[in-house]
């Protein structure tokens, strides 16, 4: 009976003791201002093995990366070292650095993302250790498990490895990304090893997009054989920028010369997991089988009217949102001063006379919920007669087309407050009258709507 007990008590022990002796070098990837997202969703698989999570960040003037990682949670250290030898991040020069710091601390598993950076360097580490490198893995089921794809992604294995420190790279997209706020590791400084003096780094020329890169996008609009030239990439270019989406192509598309081999996706490409939506006109194509969503139509109609659709509800998200920011800024400013309010007043109506709204129609739909918020502001805090020009108020509600909104935000004691320093004489009644922005039927329509408010202001 006590040899029992003791046996249950001991097992427990040993666990504790081997998760505390787990420890994990992540090898930061950044560009000597900021960390690159892969590096957080590295963090995260690290952490799952148990143990202290070390992270080396390598430079020319990373102070400020070194900064940043201290704040994500999981990390217990950061790691810094700097040398002009490390400009451009060469593998060749980091390779002796990660093996230095492993021998200081002998970790027992060292891990990069699977980024280009990633791939180039973990298996010169390996060779270095002379252990075999785990790549790509997108699940750990243990300190010494790990799951892989093989195959272009079509098997899916598991893999055991008996090294004595375990060196593998880590899909990004197959881990939450570590939150980068409420940590507090401790900040180290190592001293580089002498540089190895094999390569040299010459020049770094990048490709500027206002779309987000490829590997990290939330959305990505990718396009395959099916569009038949690179022009018709650019269907995907339109409904890519109403989506905020990065673009990627097939490896069909980019052998076939239609795309470069940066915007490849999966494969030899970059790897990303989405949530598939398909769009073919065969109703048998084998897309549908791996898609979540799935519409059988020609890209060249469905593509297009989609893009349309979307730029359409942009309009209307736009002015959703402007009316939340203004109903905001009236809360958030009921103590303005008066200049400031007659100079909200004043920039809208710059805005509402200029460009922004070529389109009456439109005009009055959108600074009906643009304005509501910033108004109401200027009412609550009427200005001085001189500050505003005798017509500004008017204009502006001739704008509106209606006083139905207005109505809802305001009282009939803060229009007249507003109207009375504004009208010194009959002309901005007669502009009311008039409709500068009305005609006909729809401008009297209007001015029956303003009237009844003048008159109990008494101002009409």
């Amino acid at each position: 009976m006590l040899s029992s007990q003791l046996v249950c008590v001991s097992l427990p022990f040993q666990a504790s003791v081997l998760r505390r002796s787990q420890s994990t070098l992540v090898v930061a990837e950044h560009n000597n201002e900021s960390l690159t997202p892969i590096t957080l969703n590295t963090i995260t698989a690290a952490k799952r093995l148990g143990g202290e999570v070390s992270c080396l960040v390598a430079g020319t003037s990373c102070d400020k990366v070194a900064s940043e990682l201290s704040k994500v949670q999981g990390v217990a250290k950061v790691l810094v070292a700097q040398h002009d030898v490390y400009k451009g991040f060469l593998a060749e020069e980091l390779t002796p650095l990660i093996v230095e710091t492993h021998k200081k601390f002998n970790y027992t598993h060292i891990c990069a993302g699977a980024s280009a950076f990633g791939k180039n360097l973990i298996p010169r580490v390996a060779g270095k250790l002379d252990v075999a490198p785990v790549s790509d893995i997108i699940e750990i089921k243990s300190p010494d498990t790990f799951v892989r794809t093989i195959y272009a992604g079509n098997i899916i294995c598991t893999v055991q490895c008996d090294e004595a420190v375990k060196v593998f790279t880590v899909r990004g997209t197959s881990f939450e990304a570590a939150p980068a706020s409420g940590g507090s590791a401790s900040v180290e400084k190592l001293t580089p090893p002498p540089p190895v003096g094999i390569s040299e780094w010459i020049e770094q020329k990048l490709t500027k997009s206002d779309r987000p890169e490829l590997t990290s996008a939330k959305v990505v609009v990718s396009g395959g054989r099916g569009l038949k030239s690179g022009e018709n990439f650019k269907l995907l270019y339109d409904l890519a920028d109403q989506l905020h989406a990065a673009v990627g192509a097939s490896r069909a598309a980019v052998d076939a010369g239609f795309v470069p081999n940066d915007m490849q996706v999966g494969q030899t490409g970059k790897i990303v997991a989405p949530t598939i939506v398909a769009i073919n006109k065969d109703p048998e194509a084998p897309i549908f089988q791996v898609a979540d969503y799935g519409l059988v139509a020609d890209l060249f109609q469905a593509v297009p009217e989609m893009t349309k659709l979307l730029k359409k509800k942009s309009v209307a998200w736009l002015g959703w949102k402007k009316a939340k920011q203004g109903r905001q800024e009236r809360e958030e400013c009921k103590s303005a001063t008066r200049q400031e309010a007659a100079l909200w007043v004043h920039t809208g109506l710059r805005l509402l006379e200029g460009p922004l709204f070529p389109d009456d129609h439109r005009r009055s739909q959108l600074a009906q919920s643009w304005w509501q918020g910033r108004l109401a502001l200027c009412l609550r805090n009427p200005a001085q007669p001189w500050l505003w020009g005798p017509q500004s108020p008017i204009l502006l509600l001739n704008h509106w087309g209606t006083l139905g909104a207005v109505e809802e935000w305001l009282e009939l004691e803060d229009i007249k407050t507003l109207l009375v320093p504004a009208v010194v004489d009959t002309e901005p009644v007669a502009q009311v009258r008039a409709g500068p922005h009305r005609t006909g039927r729809a401008g009297q329509l209007q001015v029956d709507r303003i009237q009844p408010l003048l008159h109990q202001a008494g101002l009409f």
